[in-house]
């Protein structure tokens, strides 16, 4: 279940629109050299990140709600894409990433790196499951800059409810041990 986002503050789960959001594929990026040879840019892809209204790219807030309230003191504000599932509707997969933001029947996590959201139709995505992959997690920065313009870009928030479960798989998706998927 998700929230209208009323309100401007910005909070960790909170979908927001966000122009551009690379990708950190060094096979598929472009390298500029300098005069001397050196690397002078790098040019990263734009990865699959499900689109909203106006075509600006869904990415999913993945910083704690302290660094989001104490930006002075933060570098940069953890991103993930919202990507569409990564199997097709009918498949078992496909249904295992839609049932994975929780436990299942054996008490274990499925999909690690995957937290599947329903999305308001109001979003504009033209899927109605997305699901955040914090495996392409980044940074934006400065943070003290881009909390106050992400917080006017929250096109969805996740209830209290769905926000714990986000919070529990984004700390199983760093803290997973040997034998986890």
């Amino acid at each position: 279940m998700t929230e209208a986002a009323d309100e401007v503050e910005l909070r960790q789960g909170d979908l927001v629109l966000v122009d551009y959001f690379p990708s950190w594929d060094l096979d598929k990026a472009s390298v500029l050299t300098g005069p001397t040879g050196t690397i002078s840019q790098v040019l990263l892809p734009a990865p699959r990140v499900l689109q909203g209204r106006d075509g600006r790219l869904i990415v999913c807030v993945c910083s704690y709600d302290c660094d989001l309230e104490n930006p002075r003191s933060r570098t940069g504000v953890a991103l993930a894409p919202l990507m569409a599932i990564p199997a097709k509707p009918g498949d078992e997969r496909y249904e295992a990433m839609r049932r994975s933001a929780r436990l299942d029947a054996d008490n274990r996590l499925s999909y690690f790196q995957l937290f599947p959201i329903e999305i308001d139709p109001a979003v504009g995505a033209r899927v109605e499951v997305g699901v955040v992959d914090f495996s392409q997690m980044m940074h934006l920065s400065p943070a003290l800059r881009v909390v106050a313009e992400l917080s006017q870009r929250v096109v969805q928030r996740l209830d209290d409810e769905l926000r714990s479960a986000f919070q529990f798989k984004l700390a199983a998706h760093f803290g997973r041990g040997a034998g986890d998927e």
